[in-house]
């Protein structure tokens, strides 16, 4: 079963992903200790269509910086897909991925997400996720899996999916996290 994170601690790593990026931690440069990718960074299935999509900035609450996030405003088929190269980060850490959402209080996907994590090898790592029983208007982060980097080369890719028929709102994309897994 996948794991969500609390609204306070997944805000704070957002945060912190967000200043290490200001001070250059996360360059192209070197490996670095976190990767992070916005919503724009990720590919959203109909993300450039306005029917089903609403792109706006929402400010931080904690380091106070605009985040562009995108809202779900009705779609059936549901796929967010990510990629990070496993070179960027540093070699020998387990880390783990997250993606970063809100669920807003008009949010109606009732099936449990599949949420797949595939690493360079081909392994794949699924589980899946009730939103229900999250809370609403906080920023959650759903754990995907993780990984050692030890001589990964390659494209870690992850992917959030809900295909049943009925249409889903209420979803809000902040981004995705590669962290190393502290647990």
């Amino acid at each position: 079963m996948a794991q969500a994170f609390s609204h306070d601690g997944i805000r704070s790593l957002w945060s912190q992903c967000e200043e290490s990026k200001k001070l250059h931690f996360i360059s192209q440069d070197k490996p670095s200790l976190v990767g992070q990718l916005n919503a724009r960074d990720l590919s959203i299935t109909s993300g450039s269509d306005l029917c089903h999509w609403k792109w706006s900035h929402v400010k931080d609450g904690i380091s106070g910086d605009m985040n562009e996030v995108a809202e779900l405003l009705e779609i059936r088929c549901l796929q967010i897909d990510g990629r990070y190269e496993a070179n960027k980060l540093k070699q020998g850490l387990l880390y783990e991925v997250q993606y970063v959402v809100m669920l807003k209080d008009n949010h109606t996907i009732t099936t449990p997400l599949k949420l797949v994590l595939t690493l360079p090898d081909g392994t794949k790592h699924e589980s899946t996720k009730n939103l229900m029983e999250e809370p609403r208007n906080h920023m959650i982060g759903l754990k995907l899996g993780h990984f050692l980097t030890q001589n990964l080369g390659g494209d870690v890719k992850f992917s959030l999916v809900e295909n049943s028929s009925a249409q889903k709102r209420g979803l809000v994309v902040i981004g995705a996290l590669i962290v190393p897994n502290i647990v």
